[in-house]
C-alpha cells in the first residue's frame, strides 16, 4: 500500500488515560530496502549501489494479555524521501509512521519491538540533559515514545534462519510475520 498522505501526528491525552477493557500493544515493526526489479532499471544502471529499491515498512499489533493480533500494516514510503536509504532510515520512519497513525489512547503504554538493534540503542540512549538528537526522525521518536509511556526492545532477526518454526517464541512469530508484511505477503 503506497502512503500518499500526510499522517498527522496523534493528540495526545493524559499518561494515565487507558480504557479499561483494553490491554497494552506490543508492536513488531520491521523495514526492507528490496530491489525494483524494473528492466530499465537493471539494464542502465551501472551501479547496483544506486538500483532504486522498494522501501516497504510492516507492523503487527498484538494484545499484550491474549497475543492476539489486532491490526497489520503494510507501508511503502516514496524513493524520494531518502538520499541513500539504510535498515536503520526505513525502521526509524516506519517506527514513526506507527507512532503518527496509531490511536494515541490505544498506543500508551505500549511496547515496541524492533529487530534493529542500532536503532533501539539509539531510541534507549539515555542523555545527560533534556536535549534530544539531531536526527529530527529519533528526536520525535524519542519524544513521542517518552509522552506515551512506550518501552523498546530489540529482538534477533528471521527466526526461519536460526531455528525450526516448531520451537519459535511469539515474539519470533511477531517478528516473522511484520517481515512478512514488508513484502506485502499477508498469508
Amino acid at each position: 500500500m503506497l502512503v500518499n498522505k500526510y499522517i498527522s501526528a496523534p493528540r495526545l491525552k493524559p499518561l494515565n488515560y487507558r480504557s479499561q477493557s483494553s490491554s497494552p500493544l506490543d508492536i513488531h515493526i520491521d523495514g526492507a530496502l528490496q530491489p525494483c526489479h524494473d528492466l530499465a532499471d537493471l539494464l542502465f544502471s551501472t551501479d547496483h549501489k544506486r538500483v532504486p529499491k522498494h522501501l516497504t515498512g510492516g507492523a503487527i499489533l498484538l494484545d499484550s494479555s491474549s497475543g492476539r493480533a489486532q491490526h497489520t500494516y503494510c507501508v511503502e514510503f516514496p524513493h524520494h524521501l531518502f538520499t541513500s536509504p539504510d535498515s536503520f532510515d526505513i525502521e526509524s520512519m516506519m517506527v514513526l509512521t506507527m507512532l503518527a497513525t496509531i490511536d494515541a489512547e490505544r498506543i500508551v503504554g505500549a511496547t515496541f519491538y524492533i529487530d534493529n538493534q542500532t536503532l533501539v540503542k539509539q531510541i534507549n540512549l539515555h542523555s545527560r540533559t533534556d536535549h534530544f538528537p539531531e536526527d529530527p526522525v529519533i528526536s520525535t521518536i524519542k519524544q513521542m515514545l517518552q509522552e506515551l509511556n512506550i518501552t523498546t526492545y530489540w529482538i534477533c532477526s528471521h527466526p526461519e534462519k536460526r531455528t525450526k518454526p516448531t520451537s519459535w517464541t511469539q515474539s519470533d512469530k511477531a517478528n516473522y510475520s511484520a517481515d512478512k508484511l514488508t513484502i506485502d505477503d499477508v498469508e
